[in-house]
């Protein structure tokens, strides 16, 4: 039988006919010639770099039709590779020398062709070598097929895949789409992040590749759905890469349609991880709030709308005499005296219509009564709850009878003192005083506003006195405070200190505010009198320190012009009493000083700077002039903080002094020390003097003590005395300790922050 190749042989312009029918054309490249072998490969290679150019090439009448031109007169080559699309041209020529390089292979090209209306045709080219036998040389056939409906399809087909993940990825419930062998084809985005891998990591793959450790579960369900059973609201859970999970109900749809004969499974998974937390939680919250009711130390009742109760814990029923049970499904009203019942009631049905949460009507001393018809005092507290979509009313009650018996005591103690109440509302100006208030100003009739009362507030105090209050209300001060003074009935102020505080509601608007009166006109005046006082001192202290300073300057010029005039002539006994004289002078003078400055401590301001100790301490020690032998020993991290700087020297300069005039010939330092001890430092100055014994630890630090006798002594007495009254006026304490290697050590402590 003849076989087609052997019929088309004989037939050559069939076989043209059948190529130009079933493609968009074709065209054959003559790539060599046939003078002989051995110039095959050089002749292709040629051709094949210069196929830019070539004009040896031979075009089907359909490969132009189907682009609607006519095959042009010459150039056949460069006019095709015209109508190629500018940005596929280059990678079409590339290819097409690649393959004329080729023996046999068959290269598959994919590019664009300009039509004559100006749009582009997608074509695929089937390109490959041949040599056939009647020309004797090698050829590239180029076979062209239109697919420009493939590729449009395939454009549909891709974004409807687009446009079906995108509406999946929007989609927060997980979706899987698996075939029947559990292999997994297509998954949205939230099925992937609850799997932790990207979806390019999970399609194509199967089911127990991806969750091996639930694959089993998931694929038994998988062959029940392909069975033709359903699957529901399976309770699964969707483990992380990371280890952690969600809880999910799985529901599976088998898939079948028309164009596809193979069955899909669809799974679709619900989060219900929150729901599921919730639920856990609304029974712990539950069961914590069952804990907390029936182990509350206070009673506490949950009553209905109807005013009925539906749960008491153990401490509210004992309180009321009850038994356990005994109040459920009991009206709240046999709780209440008789005579109380009407207007408690109608307090309920008010309380019933407050929102849920809202915390209205606390109660205080309300009357309660016994099962057995003893009453006593309680206080409520009452809130408005959810239960089983009811609101109720959850009420804390606490038995108060006998602070409510002190509170009245207390009331009537008020009374009898001289404490007054008031209260205002700052919103009305209305006031309020209690009878003591007013007997306070030595009246009975009621102040009803606040023009009332700044009737009888000195003027000088009005300004303060109202400023004070308002910044309170406004929040600037936590409490009211001020001093002033009010007009009594028989013509004079009294001097009151008044306190107070503003109630708030919940959203922070002032309410009544609430206070107190109490009349300071003793110590008022006390306080004036102490003032004048300590004025009178210090003129005192002025005056005294000149007028006695005036007769020792005297004494002094005198014993200058003894001397002089003496010249050298005075014999030893004469020297001497002159040199007592200047001594003892020198030292009343030294004395008036230190008097007047013990004075004036804590009667004068002192300027806070900046005290940088390790410039400061050898400056003092210097300022003392010590005897040339005695050397000072600090440590080399001292501090610098800010401080009162006069009284901090003083009392330092006085320790060093101390330390000197007590050091003996024998002792060679003086040692300064300084450590941080919380808010204070502590500091100490050491001598290797004869010490003090421990029954004068106290007594040096009083007036004009010493433990050195009176005619060896070279100090007015004061120096110590000034050290702890300037320490103690600071915040700190000053003290002394005996060493037992021998000499006194000084120590006191100073605040780290200095308070003016």
């Amino acid at each position: 039988m003849q076989s087609l190749r052997e019929y088309l042989n004989a037939a050559p312009d069939l076989v043209y006919q059948a190529l130009d029918l079933a493609t968009a054309g074709f065209y054959v490249c003559p790539i060599s010639d046939p003078s002989g072998a051995g110039q095959v490969r050089e002749a292709r290679s040629a051709d094949a770099n210069s196929c830019g150019r070539l004009t040896d090439v031979f075009f089907s009448k359909r490969a132009f039709a189907s682009l609607g031109r006519p095959i042009p007169d010459n150039d056949l080559w460069q006019t095709w590779v015209s109508l190629i699309h500018p940005e596929d041209r280059q990678r079409v020529v590339d290819e097409i020398k690649h393959a004329m390089n080729q023996t046999s292979a068959t290269v598959l090209i994919e590019y664009r062709l300009l039509r004559d209306d100006g749009s582009y045709r997608f074509t695929r080219e089937s390109g490959k070598t041949v040599r056939p036998d009647q020309l004797g040389r090698t050829c590239y056939l180029g076979v062209l097929s239109d697919i420009d409906r493939q590729v449009e399809f395939e454009r549909r087909l891709i974004r409807q895949n687009h446009d079906t993940q995108t509406i999946l990825d929007t989609i927060p419930t997980c979706i899987w789409v698996k075939d029947e062998h559990s292999r997994i084809e297509r998954i949205n985005r939230a099925a992937a992040e609850g799997t932790g891998l990207p979806p390019e990591q999970i399609v194509g793959k199967l089911t127990r590749d991806v969750y091996p450790t639930e694959a089993k579960r998931f694929e038994e369900t998988d062959a029940t759905i392909m069975q033709g059973d359903m699957v529901r609201a399976v309770p699964e859970k969707l483990v992380h890469r990371d280890g952690s999970f969600r809880n999910m109900l799985i529901d599976k749809y088998k898939l079948q349609c028309d164009a596809d004969s193979r069955a899909r499974i669809l799974v679709v998974g619900s989060d219900v991880t929150e729901l599921v937390s919730t639920q856990r939680a609304m029974a712990k919250s539950e069961a914590l709030f069952r804990t907390m009711f029936d182990s509350s130390p206070i009673g506490m009742l949950l009553v209905g709308n109807d005013g009925m109760i539906r749960l008491a814990n153990e401490r509210c029923q004992a309180m009321f005499g009850y038994q356990d049970g005994d109040l459920i499904n009991h009206s709240i009203e046999q709780l209440v005296p008789l005579s109380s019942r009407g207007a408690h009631r109608r307090h309920r049905d008010t309380f019933s219509s407050v929102p849920e949460g809202r915390r209205r009507g606390d109660i205080r001393h309300l009357p309660a009564v016994r099962k057995d018809g003893s009453k006593f005092v309680v206080d409520v507290w009452l809130t408005n709850v959810s239960v089983d979509n009811q609101v109720m009313t959850l009420a804390s009650v606490s038995d108060v009878t006998e602070q409510a018996n002190t509170e009245t005591r207390l009331k009537l103690a008020v009374e009898v003192g001289n404490v007054g109440f008031w209260e205002t509302d700052p919103n009305t100006g209305r006031v309020e005083l209690s009878p003591q208030a007013l007997r306070q100003m030595g009246i009975t009739e009621p102040i009803t506003d606040v023009q009332g009362f700044l009737d009888r507030l000195h003027p000088d105090d009005r300004e303060a006195t109202l400023k004070a209050f308002d910044d309170h209300v406004r929040g600037d001060l936590p409490i009211y405070e001020a001093v002033f003074r009010l007009l009594h009935v028989d013509g004079d102020y009294r001097w009151v200190i008044s306190r107070g505080i503003c109630i708030r509601d919940d959203d922070g608007v002032a309410q009544p505010a609430v206070g107190f009166h109490i009349d300071i006109t003793e110590q008022q005046e006390m306080k004036l009198e102490l003032e004048r006082s300590n004025q009178d001192l210090d003129r005192f202290a002025y005056i005294a320190s000149h007028d006695l300073k005036a007769p020792l300057r005297g004494i002094q010029n005198i014993v200058g012009w003894l001397k002089e005039d003496l010249d050298d002539q005075a014999d030893p006994d004469i020297d001497d009493h002159l040199r007592l004289l200047t001594t003892q002078a020198d030292r009343m003078n030294r004395l008036l000083d230190d008097l007047l400055q013990y004075a004036r401590i804590g009667r004068e301001s002192v300027a806070v700077q900046d005290v940088d100790l390790a410039k400061t301490v050898p400056e003092l020690f210097q300022f003392i002039s010590p005897p040339p032998h005695i050397r000072l020993e600090i440590p080399g991290d001292l501090p610098t903080f800010q401080t009162a700087r006069a009284p901090l020297e003083q009392v330092i300069r006085n320790l060093f002094t101390n330390a000197v005039q007590h050091a003996g010939s024998q002792n060679d330092r003086i040692e300064f020390d300084c450590r941080r001890d919380g808010e204070f430092y502590c500091f100490r100055v050491r001598d290797w003097g004869k010490g003090v014994p421990a029954e004068y630890h106290e007594k040096v630090f009083q007036l004009f003590q010493s433990i050195t006798p009176r005619d060896r002594q070279s100090g007015t007495g004061l120096g110590l005395a000034l050290v702890r009254r300037l320490v103690e006026q600071a915040g700190g304490r000053a003290w002394v300790e005996s060493p037992q290697d021998g000499g006194a050590a000084f120590g006191f402590t100073w605040p780290v922050k200095y308070r003016v």
